[in-house]
């Protein structure tokens, strides 16, 4: 952690102080015993948190998102490639295509052609890369202006609540997904078709970048010089 301050106007009255403070934490797991991994947090079966040799302690995990499947060639295709996975698996002897239209599409890590906990990526770190704050002060005769803005750069989170509601019939929806894939309205988007239930899984669909810069304090004081107010 490095804190600079400069004093950049200093008048009888009026005066004007910054104070930069920037950090810096790094941290990784090096042993969790004879285990893998361990899950902190999980949705779908799927570790979304959790700790592994060689990965930072708040780690996100899932899936990579690749868009959806829009039409039976993409599909058949993919049984060919095995590029994608799916939550809707579908086999030889159950060749029904159609069932994967709109849906959700998958990195297969792997190359099996199954869903499971190998295709699952490392997807960043929750902490930042540096965070911390600008404090300006400023002096005017006996008024105090205080403005502190705090700040973090880098670091991932997860939006937890994309997972139960886009795509369900029983709850609030997100504005974006009126952009949906529709087989005829919209056959070309990458957002999966409304109205299927559950149609997410933890990937990278629902992780975003947490930096901000934020107004954290604003005070404001004045000072009262009482012996002038004494009479001669």
């Amino acid at each position: 952690e490095v804190t600079l301050g400069s004093r950049n106007i200093a008048k009888r009255n009026f005066g004007w102080s910054t104070e930069f403070t920037i950090s810096h934490n790094s941290q990784m797991v090096d042993d969790i015993g004879h285990e893998e991994y361990v899950a902190a947090m999980s949705s779908g079966g799927y570790m979304m948190y959790g700790y592994k040799s060689g990965y930072p302690l708040n780690a996100l995990w899932g899936f990579q998102y690749e868009g959806v499947f829009h039409n039976v060639d993409e599909v058949y295709k993919n049984q060919i490639t095995h590029s994608y996975v799916s939550q809707t698996s579908i086999s030889e002897d159950n060749p029904n295509y159609h069932t994967l239209l709109g849906r959700a599409k998958y990195a297969d890590v792997d190359k099996d052609g199954n869903l499971s906990i190998d295709d699952l990526i490392y997807l960043g770190s929750a902490d930042p890369v540096v965070y911390g704050g600008l404090q300006n002060t400023f002096n005017i005769y006996n008024l105090k202006i205080g403005v502190y803005l705090a700040y973090s750069l880098g670091g991932k989170i997860y939006n937890y609540s994309e997972l139960y509601m886009s795509g369900s019939y029983y709850t609030n929806q997100y504005r974006y997904m009126t952009d949906s894939w529709h087989p005829v309205r919209n056959p070309e988007s990458d957002l999966p078709r409304a109205g299927i239930g559950q149609s997410h899984l933890p990937s990278s669909l629902q992780v975003h970048d947490a930096s901000y810069l934020r107004l954290k304090t604003l005070s404001l004081s004045y000072t009262f010089n009482f012996k002038k107010l004494k009479k001669p």
